[in-house]
């Protein structure tokens, strides 16, 4: 399965994930949500992705106008990869920290997944057995799962081509899209399996 992530904020980042290959096949950074909206017409329409996976923002303690964008933002989001589905907080949770809505198109069914914070923190502990923490914890874990430094994580050369991860090299907010798909990837795999 091909899941688009996409990490909501001041640069938007976005990376397709396939669960399959255990790679990421496409990497970028996008400023606004139309940008946003015509990367994902053109991977519908090139059948590029089969999934969607967006970071749902949630407030843990204090927060500003940063967040509070963030969290318009990731409404903004959920309409261009759902349409009409429902919005999360409209929703049933599939887990904590997790909501699916089946997204219907004129030819298709895809899922369409807000995923918070916590529930990857809560898929790297199932499948590592211990505690991730922080965003540079997250990468170090998934780069491992992938294949470990130097290896997941390397660029691309004229003597080598680039580790299943190495797409994501200088694009923070594509690496925080990555680790939102992985979650999905991982929990639709144990709904599908279940």
């Amino acid at each position: 399965m091909r899941i688009l992530g996409i990490d909501p904020g001041k640069t938007i980042g976005l990376a397709v994930y396939d669960t399959h290959e255990q790679t990421v096949t496409e990497a970028s950074q996008a400023r606004t949500v139309q940008e946003v909206a015509e990367y994902v017409r053109q991977a519908l329409g090139a059948n590029r992705v089969d999934a969607f996976a967006i970071e749902r923002p949630r407030i843990y303690s204090h927060a500003g106008n940063e967040l509070a964008d963030t969290i318009e933002q990731f409404g903004a989001l959920w309409r261009v990869c759902g349409g009409t589905a429902p919005l999360p907080a409209e929703t049933r949770a599939a887990q904590a920290g997790v909501y699916r809505v089946d997204v219907q198109g004129w030819d298709f069914s895809r899922p369409l997944y807000g995923v918070e914070r916590r529930a990857v923190v809560r898929e790297l502990y199932r499948v590592l057995g211990e505690d991730v923490r922080g965003d540079a914890g997250v990468w170090a874990a998934l780069v491992e799962l992938h294949g470990g430094r130097g290896t997941a994580d390397r660029r691309a050369t004229r003597a080598e081509p680039a580790g299943v991860l190495g797409l994501l090299h200088g694009l923070p907010h594509g690496r925080a899209a990555f680790a939102t798909a992985w979650a999905a990837g991982q929990i639709e795999d144990g709904q599908s399996n279940g």
